[in-house]
This record gives structure tokens, C-alpha cells and sequence, in this order.
């Protein structure tokens, strides 16, 4: 959900994972980079129609700090 989020900011994202998840199950990075244009319309859909809607409708603490108000 995360990579969505940022994608839909504008961002060029890549997530990986940078210790086995053997040792943790929370090592996933994300790196972002701005990537000058607006945002991307395919993370906008794949956070709002799929991800969301699996939380129950519940948006993200991150989606509060992007400034993205609730749809629903």
C-alpha cells in the first residue's frame, strides 16, 4: 500500500527487501525518487480499488501524511 501511496505522489519507487526475512519480517525499503511529473494514475487505481478497499475502507497513516482525504 505504501508504494502506491508514493508512486500516486509522483515518485519512481522500488521496494526490496534488504535483510532475509528469515532474520525479520520487517526489512522492506522503499526508495523513492521525484520524478518530475504528476501523478501516476495506475497507483491511484491499484491503491484505491484494490488495496484499500482491503483494509476495510480504512485509509493509511501514510495517506494522511500525503494529504490524501479519504474517498470513501
Amino acid at each position: 500500500m505504501r508504494v502506491e501511496l508514493v508512486r500516486d505522489a509522483g515518485y519512481d519507487v522500488l521496494a526490496m527487501e534488504f535483510v532475509p526475512a528469515q532474520h525479520t519480517r520487517k526489512n522492506t525499503l522503499i526508495r523513492a525518487i521525484r520524478n518530475g511529473g504528476g501523478p501516476d494514475t495506475s497507483a491511484t487505481a491499484a491503491y484505491e480499488e484494490a488495496l484499500r478497499d482491503a483494509t476495510g475502507g480504512v485509509d493509511i497513516m501514510l495517506a494522511q501524511a500525503l494529504g490524501r482525504a479519504s474517498m470513501r
